[in-house]
């Protein structure tokens, strides 16, 4: 089991027990730990590139969804194995982590018999992709000429295509996951959700749900192209979520506007403030190394931190 491994986690306690568990159960892996992502991000572009990454869900400045986002858009790293470890696992992370199309969601505390679980998962889906370049290709191909057969080319759509499109984005979204393209994956799920609301309140389809369908196909058919022809993702322009947050509702007062705003300052200073106690509670951590609740509150406090930057992201939407 000769292979190249990643650890990455912004605890140095959590890398140390995942290095002694690897040591103990592949010492012939050669072991690479970093304490972020800017790090991984960093070896990766000097041709380091890793078998198997062990990568923490939670961590600051760029959390664990967003490496693996930028990893899977670029065609050289896009089959690294990668496996998210988080300290609780919720609906929601795992299929997230799915549609990422990571191979594992290991959820601390984990044992050796996890570890090496994931390990052997690796090595077979490295087996099994012998012939996926030139078979992802061709199925890059047959999905091209789907979508551009799918483009409505008239004045206006029926509600019963409409609803086919729904089932169309349900198989791209599974497809993509199979093959790791990341970007297409998160945009097929984002689609299906607003097309299933909007199926349900809209008999009539309405030109701005229309136009935000035409382009989500035109750009799912670039990024098909550059699948096909070996070429890196684009990440998801903010125009196609505009649009599509155009066709679920009307444009928000300007009062509504001004109260998001304030709303989105004050996330912004609590994130600041919970930065600063995340940082003393590291200097407690390494003060106390043997106290477990030091290391619980920093896990509490970059949870918070996360979902802060998720609301402020959905209220960008806005």
């Amino acid at each position: 089991m000769d292979k190249r491994i990643f650890v990455v986690d912004d605890l140095a306690i959590a890398r140390k027990y995942l290095l002694s568990v690897l040591n103990k159960i592949a010492p012939e892996c050669q072991v690479f730990s970093f304490s972020n992502a800017q790090e991984t991000l960093q070896h990766l572009e000097q041709g380091i590139i890793p078998d198997l990454i062990f990568l923490d869900q939670v961590m600051p400045k760029m959390n664990g969804f967003e490496l693996v986002s930028l990893i899977r858009r670029n065609p050289k790293f896009r089959k690294i194995a990668i496996a998210m470890v988080t300290a609780e696992q919720t609906p929601d992370d795992f299929e997230k982590s799915k549609a990422l199309g990571c191979i594992a969601f290991v959820v601390k505390p984990f044992n050796a018999l996890q570890i090496r679980d994931v390990l052997n998962k690796s090595i077979a889906l490295k087996n099994s992709e012998s012939n996926q370049p030139e078979q992802e290709k061709n199925v890059a191909q047959n999905w091209i000429k789907k979508i551009c057969e799918a483009i409505p080319n008239d004045d206006r759509m029926t509600h019963q295509k409409f609803l086919e499109f729904v089932a169309l984005f349900v198989s791209l979204k599974k497809e993509s996951m199979n093959y790791g393209w990341t970007e297409l994956a998160l945009t097929c799920q984002f689609i299906e959700s607003n097309l299933t609301s909007l199926s349900q309140a809209q008999r009539e389809v309405h030109p701005k749900t229309q136009d935000a369908l035409v382009f989500t196909l035109e750009w799912i058919a670039a990024q098909l192209t550059n699948i096909s022809e070996g070429q890196k993702l684009d990440s998801v322009p903010i125009a196609l979520k505009t649009k599509w947050n155009n066709a679920l509702g009307p444009e928000l007062p300007s009062d509504v506007k001004s109260k998001i705003r304030e709303f989105k300052q004050n996330i912004e200073a609590i994130q600041t403030l919970n930065l600063k106690l995340n940082l003393i509670c590291s200097e407690l951590k390494a003060k106390l190394p043997n106290e477990r609740g030091i290391y619980e509150v920093i896990e509490t406090a970059q949870k918070i931190s996360e979902k802060l930057s998720e609301s402020k992201e959905t209220l960008d939407l806005l």
